[in-house]
């Protein structure tokens, strides 16, 4: 896999970086690790603060493997939150590998989960074992993202070793692993550090105290890690000395921290380890614009023991123990500090194409017209996560402020038709239709009533086979005529067409049902260059083919798959081009037109070479195989299908 190779020994070049109090040697906790060079799942489970993360970073420097380190957040049980927080760690490894998994998307099925496996054996061949460390796997409860990551491990066991880390026993299937042996298992008690232990590491700070005292450090703190290392800080700022009470165990912690905050940051340290507590995915760059000043940046920097900067993700970790600590102090910030944090956070996601991260902090400083903007340019039709994700968003904005935002009402009804909710989204559509248009006309923005007239037409598209009324043109023709004279406000990205209940799917035994549906998909098809800027270009002639196929007219079926095929060329409908090009390949099959069939190859082939295509990687294969069932060749067909 491109990348890996150099990324490998970049993370083991990384050990120069790290602070000193990082990579103080334990032998006894390294011999634990040791044993895991031969275990595919390795299992990390201790409270916060026992050096789970510290522990398990030095582990990695001694492997000789490329590493993607995933760190687990509660917005990760959204399985498509998940899946875009997943593959930004990948590509810190290989940008061909991340863009290979974005175009297959989460692995919600069978099938997708066979692709997915396909596309991992392909990147990680001749590269040997990738480790995958799930760190605070503990915050994963969504039983999608769960089943995800065990069939993953199973499946992937030859080419993957895999590391959890987790405050609590992770909820993962381990009994294979178990029953083969291939299971490593380090606890709270192997982390704490021994009275030997404590000893070494003040020394290797240039602390030296007396045995007892050091005897009265393991007592108080039991060796837990963070306890252990904010003593050794305050001992450095006091010289050695410290009261009894300072070595204070976990109960006390908060006291200590307290202490930490008082002696030894600046007002201006402090405040920024309070902004970054707000969000998640603390890059350098973004980390440096909240800073605002070099001098805040070197103090952060210099805070070794409880913020570790990873060079290879290029991001700053906060201790969990002094997160939880400045989370719940987040309200000594102003609001508008806050609105700045997220402003500069949604701002620097949206550049690196984390477009949820994006919205959810365009929504927390109150920029709602940004998240409405995010949510209209994805495609008609989104994963069910992601519609429920920003109607939830939406719900948090100000109706005043709504009411401001046109695009607002035709997208909330095409949420709520990615949600399956189809009633729902009709009634919501004709009650928006009738408000707006009982409003006087210089109050209505012609364009929103022009698309929840289309929305509405597609829902009754949708709804048609099982209502068995062929009348959604009408809804269309009204929304052109809404939109007559005005500019287009799109709705959606624009090269992607739901392709509808088409002629295969209407489902009724009814003579004469389908051509009443053709009937009105031909009356539609007139709005598509005006109202619907090309974009169900070459839909009506799809499956006007597709129908001719059914009846045997394969002359006609390969000539109205041609022209389906070069309409939606013109205007650029990646989805119509593919079952286009499935179309043209069937008919050219039934006909015996070999050569007709090898033109079919050529366009597929140019449509794949477009890498911003969505579903490109899916859509490829599903013709591939089809092609090469029809040339005899099924064997060449996709792993996965």
């Amino acid at each position: 896999m491109v990348g890996l190779e150099q990324n490998a020994t970049l993370l083991i070049e990384a050990e120069q970086d790290i602070p000193g109090a990082m990579l103080y040697q334990r032998p006894r906790v390294w011999e634990l690790f040791r044993k895991a060079r031969m275990a595919s799942l390795v299992m990390v489970v201790a409270n916060a603060g026992c050096g789970k993360t510290t522990a398990t970073y030095q582990y990695m420097m001694q492997l000789d493997a490329p590493v993607v380190w995933f760190r687990f957040k509660d917005s990760d049980n959204n399985p498509q939150q998940f899946w875009e927080d997943y593959t930004a760690s990948v590509e810190t490894q290989s940008e061909r590998y991340a863009d290979r998994l974005r175009m297959c998307g989460f692995p919600d099925s069978d099938e997708k989960f066979d692709m997915y496996m396909r596309i991992q054996k392909d990147e990680l061949a001749g590269v040997g074992k990738l480790v995958v460390v799930c760190d605070d796997y503990h915050n994963i409860k969504n039983g999608a993202v769960v089943r995800f990551l065990e069939k993953s491990a199973y499946h992937g066991e030859s080419c993957i070793k895999r590391v959890l880390i987790s405050r609590t026993e992770p909820v993962f299937s381990i009994l294979e692993f178990f029953v083969k042996g291939k299971i490593v298992h380090i606890t709270e008690s192997d982390l704490a550090f021994t009275k030997d232990e404590i000893a070494g590491y003040y020394r290797m700070l240039g602390i030296n105290i007396p045995l007892e005292s050091v005897t009265r450090v393991h007592e108080e703190t039991g060796g837990w890690a963070f306890a252990v290392a904010l003593v050794g800080r305050l001992l450095e700022k006091s010289g050695g000395e410290l009261a009894p009470a300072q070595y204070a165990y976990k109960a006390n912690i908060v006291q200590m921290i307290d202490l930490l905050v008082s002696e030894s940051l600046s007002n201006n340290l402090y405040r920024l380890l309070l902004k970054l507590s707000l969000i998640d995915g603390r890059n350098a760059e973004l980390v440096r614009d909240i800073a605002g000043s070099d001098e805040t940046m070197n103090e952060l920097n210099d805070m070794t023991v409880f913020v570790r900067f990873d060079r290879l993700l290029q991001v700053y970790e906060i201790h969990a123990v002094l997160l939880d600590y400045l989370r719940e102090r987040q309200d000594e910030l102003t609001a508008k500090e806050k609105k700045r944090v997220y402003h500069l956070a949604s701002e620097w996601f949206m550049k690196e194409g984390q477009t949820l991260n994006a919205a959810k902090c365009y929504a927390r400083c109150g920029e709602w017209e940004k998240v409405v903007m995010i949510a209209k340019e994805m495609p008609q039709e989104v994963p069910l996560s992601i519609a429920e994700t920003f109607l939830s968003l939406l719900e948090d904005c100000p109706p005043e402020t709504l009411d401001g935002i046109p695009d607002y009402f035709p997208l909330r009804v095409r949420l709520l038709f990615c949600t399956g909710d189809l009633e729902k989204a009709k009634a919501e559509c004709i009650e928006m239709i009738e408000r707006f248009s009982a409003m006087p006309k210089k109050k209505v923005v012609p364009c929103m009533l022009g698309h929840l007239y289309f929305q509405l037409g597609t829902i009754a598209m949708m709804q048609a086979p099982e209502a068995e009324t062929y009348d959604f043109a009408q809804y269309y023709e009204e929304g052109g005529r809404r939109l007559e004279g005005t500019r287009l406000c799109t709705t959606g990205l624009q090269n992607i067409w739901h392709i509808g209940a088409h002629s295969l799917l209407v489902g009724t035994e009814r003579a004469g049902a389908v051509e009443e549906f053709l009937e009105q998909l031909k009356a539609i098809d007139a709005y598509s260059d005006n109202e619907f800027n090309g974009r169900i270009s070459g839909l009506y002639e799809l499956t006007l083919g597709e129908y001719c196929y059914y009846k045997g007219d394969m002359e006609q079926t390969l000539a109205l798959a041609r022209m389906a095929y070069q309409q939606a060329i013109e205007s650029d409908q990646t989805i119509i081009q593919n079952r286009a090009i499935i179309g043209r390949v069937f008919a050219a099959t039934a006909l015996g037109d070999y050569e007709a069939i090898m033109r079919a190859k050529v366009d597929l082939d140019t449509q794949h070479e477009k890498r911003d295509s969505l579903y490109r990687t899916a859509s490829y294969d599903v013709a591939y195989s089809s092609w090469c069932s029809a040339i005899g060749r099924p064997q060449d067909a996709a792993e996965w299908l």
